[in-house]
């Protein structure tokens, strides 16, 4: 298990890549919230870090934004290696 810094980074990441991809695509959280099927609240903790978004909504974020799953995930191993928090796994 992370450490919860390292934890709550990855969530701040993750969030940070389905916020770029939303507004990229040019949907408002609102929308995106109707077609994940969960509040626009939800939405904007998940681009937050807030909360973390559990794997079937990543999956179906990933399937309606037309993105590899992968592409959320980019370059979370390195950034958090390089900040020495994956020791605590």
């Amino acid at each position: 298990m992370y450490s919860e810094n390292g934890s709550e980074k990855i969530h701040y990441m993750v969030g940070q890549r389905i916020l770029e991809k939303r507004r990229e695509l040019g949907y408002t959280g609102f929308q995106l919230a109707q077609l994940l099927g969960v509040s626009q609240q939800q939405i904007s903790r998940y681009e937050r870090g807030k909360i973390k978004i559990d794997l079937f909504h990543l999956f179906k974020l990933s399937f309606l934004m037309k993105t590899p799953i992968d592409w959320f995930l980019e370059d979370i191993s390195s950034q958090i290696s390089n900040d020495g928090n994956l020791g605590n796994i």
